[in-house]
């Protein structure tokens, strides 16, 4: 994380940030989404969040996926979203000592962000206004298990393209076929990649079913 964080932090020189895509009006309409209630009122009624990002810091300094996912982030943690449900994976594994294996190396997981869109994050950053609505609906869909439902509340989501997907998907598989075709294993992918891996699994001679808790 902290080499991700280094590469975001750091761009070539001659990068366009994406405040140059940005009106000033859509800069401080994302800053009111992002930060939330500012000022001396909001403190006084104990609605200033204390943990408000630098918006204008990540849109002029960082790279395009940097400050998607640094903003999208922290808008998340102050509507209260603090779960990692791929650390809690992770974390309960290390308690039953089991053997954790990462199906992408730091280095293609950089490579992959570099291909994500710069104008996808751009209009992204410009419908802030309907992130409210976004994860209500995402949230009702995750909790339902609707994979598909999850899907129509993320097309306009960055990440949800057909080159980073396909790109992840085929990794994922590569590395986790010597496990599956052994057994007694479990692997973890964002729910976005089932729509390929189911069919790619299948093809590979395996059958996925869904089972419900």
């Amino acid at each position: 994380m902290d080499i991700v964080a280094n590469t975001g932090k750091n761009p070539p020189k001659g990068f366009r940030p994406l405040i140059e895509a940005l009106t000033e009006k859509e800069v401080k309409k994302l800053e009111r989404v992002v930060r939330g209630p500012q000022g001396p009122l909001a403190k006084i009624l104990g609605l200033e969040y204390s943990e408000a990002l630098d918006v204008r810091y990540y849109l002029t300094q960082t790279r395009h996926w940097f400050a998607f996912f640094s903003l999208w982030s922290g808008f998340l943690r102050r509507k209260g979203w603090h779960s990692s449900v791929d650390m809690e994976a992770w974390h309960i594994a290390r308690e039953m000592n089991k053997k954790i294996v990462g199906m992408e190396t730091i280095q293609e997981q950089i490579e992959t962000m570099e291909n994500i869109p710069f104008q996808r994050v751009v209009r992204f950053l410009q419908e802030c206004q309907n992130w409210y609505d976004y994860i209500r609906r995402h949230e009702k869909a995750y909790l339902k298990g609707d994979l598909q439902g999850m899907m129509g509340t993320t097309a306009e989501f960055p990440t949800r393209t057909g080159t980073v997907i396909k790109r992840r998907d085929e990794i994922f598989l590569q590395r986790m076929l010597p496990y599956i075709t052994e057994g007694r294993c479990v692997v973890f992918v964002g729910s976005a990649h089932m729509l390929n891996l189911e069919q790619m699994i299948a093809e590979a001679g395996f059958k996925i079913k869904k089972v419900s808790c």
